[in-house]
C-alpha cells in the first residue's frame, strides 16, 4: 500500500499540530517533515529570512492550517493519490500564485483552488511576511460543484463581510487542540461545511445547474475501477436511459465508452509514475481494464503509450502477441 495512504491511516478522529521551525524543536519538526510527506508537499526554496511556523488540524479526510513562512516556492508534485484530493489557499499576508497545466481557481483577494487532478502545481510565496491558511480537502466537495473544464474569468471579489467569518473559524481551528473523543464528531461537521462555503465562495459555483453528463463524468472519476462500469451501469445509477446517456455524451462530443477508458488510461500512467515495477497485468486490474491488451489499446487511443515504463511495456508486449508496435 502507498506509504502516503498508511500515514493518513494510522490518524485518529483528529489530530493537532504544530511547529516552529526557528526554535529548533526537533518535535516541531519531525511533525512539519512527516506532514509534508503525507500530503506530497516540497519545499523547493525559501529566502530562508523569515520565519516557518503554523499550527493545523487534521481530520482524516480535511486539514486546516494557518502558516507563515519566509518568501519561496513550495511543489505539489501530484501523482494517482491527488485525484483524491484538492486544496485551497487563503493568502493572509504576502502573495501566493499557483501555477499548473491544470486549471487553478483564483479569486480576489487572495483566495486560491486547486481542484483535483495530476498535473504538478508550484505555489511561489512573495512578500515579508507570507502567512496563509492552507486546506486539503477531499475531492468530492469540488466535484460537487460542477465546474467547468476551465475557470470563469472577471469573477467579482469576496467581499471582506462574507470572509470574515470564515476566516475567524478556520484560524481558531488550525490553532485549537482538540480532545478527539468528545469533539471530533460535531467539529468535523462544523469544518466541513465550512470549507464548503469557502470552495463555493471562490468557484462561484454554488447554482450552476449539475447535468447528466457532469453527473456521469464523477461517478467515472469514483468508479472507474470496478471492470464492470458501463454505460448501462452509469444509466441505472443516474436513473436515466442509456439513450438519454449517450445523448448527454453526444452533446459533449464524446462517448460514455471512450471517457471511461480514456480516464482509466490516464489513471494507469499516474499509477506507473508512482510505482515503475508495479506488473503491467496487476496495472490493468488496478484500473478497471479487463486484460493487458485492452489497457494498450485505452493508451493508443488516448496517445499516453509512450508515458509507461519502456522496459515494462516491452515485456507486456511480449507476453500480449496481440499487442502491436508502435
Amino acid at each position: 500500500m502507498n506509504h502516503r495512504h498508511l500515514l493518513w491511516q494510522e490518524m485518529g478522529p483528529v489530530e493537532s499540530l504544530s511547529f516552529d521551525l526557528e526554535a529548533r524543536a526537533e518535535s516541531d519538526q519531525a511533525g512539519f517533515v512527516e506532514y509534508l510527506r503525507a500530503a506530497n508537499l516540497e519545499i523547493v526554496s525559501t529566502s530562508g529570512a523569515g520565519p516557518m511556523r503554523g499550527a493545523m488540524t487534521r481530520f482524516p479526510d480535511i486539514t486546516f492550517a494557518h502558516v507563515e513562512v519566509a518568501p519561496g516556492i513550495v511543489d505539489w508534485p501530484r501523482d494517482q493519490l491527488s485525484w483524491q484530493r484538492a486544496s485551497v489557499v487563503v493568502c493572509l499576508a504576502g502573495s501566493v500564485e499557483a501555477v499548473s497545466e491544470g486549471p487553478v481557481w483564483r479569486r480576489e483577494p487572495g483566495l486560491i483552488l486547486v481542484p483535483p487532478g495530476d498535473t504538478p502545481v508550484r505555489f511561489t510565496l512573495t512578500g515579508e511576511p507570507v502567512e496563509v491558511f492552507y486546506l486539503s480537502l477531499p475531492a468530492g466537495m469540488i466535484t460537487e460543484l460542477n465546474l467547468p473544464e476551465r475557470p470563469v474569468q472577471g469573477a467579482e471579489p469576496v467581499t471582506t463581510e462574507a470572509l470574515r467569518p470564515l476566516r475567524a473559524f478556520i484560524g481558531a481551528l488550525a490553532s485549537a487542540t482538540i480532545p478527539a473523543d468528545t469533539a471530533a464528531g460535531p467539529m468535523h461537521g462544523a469544518a466541513t461545511e465550512v470549507a464548503r462555503a469557502l470552495v463555493r465562495l471562490i468557484s462561484d459555483g454554488e447554482n450552476r445547474e449539475i447535468s447528466v453528463y457532469s453527473r456521469a463524468m464523477k461517478l467515472i472519476m469514483r468508479s472507474y475501477q470496478d471492470a464492470a462500469l458501463s454505460g448501462r451501469l452509469l444509466a441505472k445509477w443516474l436513473g436515466v436511459s442509456e439513450r438519454t446517456l449517450q445523448a448527454a455524451f453526444a452533446a459533449e462530443h464524446t462517448t460514455v465508452n471512450r471517457e471511461i477508458r480514456g480516464h482509466r488510461a490516464r489513471a494507469a500512467v499516474a499509477i506507473r509514475r508512482g510505482n515503475p515495477r508495479m506488473p503491467t497485468a496487476d496495472l490493468a486490474r488496478a484500473t478497471g481494464f479487463g486484460s493487458v491488451s485492452s489497457l494498450f489499446r485505452a493508451l493508443r487511443e488516448a496517445d499516453a503509450d509512450a508515458e509507461l515504463d519502456d522496459g515494462a511495456v516491452a515485456q507486456s508486449a511480449a507476453r500480449d502477441p496481440g499487442r502491436k508496435a508502435r
